[in-house]
């Protein structure tokens, strides 16, 4: 943040003496402090612009604690997701919170009768007990379900040379659906 400058408030010939010279310099890192204590404040009101320390003070309130692998976005993303978690709890809200955790894309619910199948995608096997406690609180107890981690599997790239995959990177295999599907 900026240094707060109170001198340019002041009409020239204030500006000019040297008692309100030496209370500008004196106040100014004070009023400095407050504008930044105040951004901090403002940006921890909303997850997605969260501080650590706003971070921290979210997750305890609400219970969760953070892995010690976990980045600022793996913790917003996880208070989102619990924030999401209202009533009623309904296909399309499950499908929108999973989302949310993981990624657009990246899963799916599928229904029969009873049972409930939930493909993922997961950026980090940490996420698996998060989902997996999310996908118990908003299902109902007559319900089962399974929850399937969707890997790279060597056996869709098999076909293919180092040379093939050189302008590729993991990543990109990863997510691009073609690689998937073992293209």
């Amino acid at each position: 943040m900026e240094n707060v400058e109170l001198l340019v408030n002041l009409p020239d010939f204030l500006k000019e003496l040297k008692d309100f010279q030496a209370i500008g310099q004196s106040e100014s890192p004070e009023f400095t402090t407050a504008w930044e204590r105040l951004d901090t404040w403002l940006k921890d009101r909303f997850i997605s612009s969260m501080t650590e320390e706003g971070l921290s003070e979210m997750e305890k309130y609400l219970h969760i604690r953070p892995l010690d692998s976990d980045s600022p976005d793996d913790r917003r993303q996880r208070l989102l997701a619990v924030e999401n978690k209202a009533l009623p709890y309904t296909l399309r809200k499950l499908k929108e919170v999973l989302a949310n955790a993981c990624g657009e894309g990246n899963t799916d619910v599928e229904i029969n009768n009873f049972s409930v199948s939930i493909p993922v995608k997961l950026a980090s096997l940490r996420s698996l007990d998060f989902i997996r406690e999310t996908v118990e609180q908003m299902l109902p107890m007559n319900m089962v379900y399974e929850i399937s981690v969707i890997y790279n599997r060597w056996g869709n790239f098999t076909k293919k040379t180092w040379g093939d995959m050189k302008p590729h990177t993991w990543e990109s295999a990863y997510q691009n659906e073609k690689w998937q599907k073992g293209a």
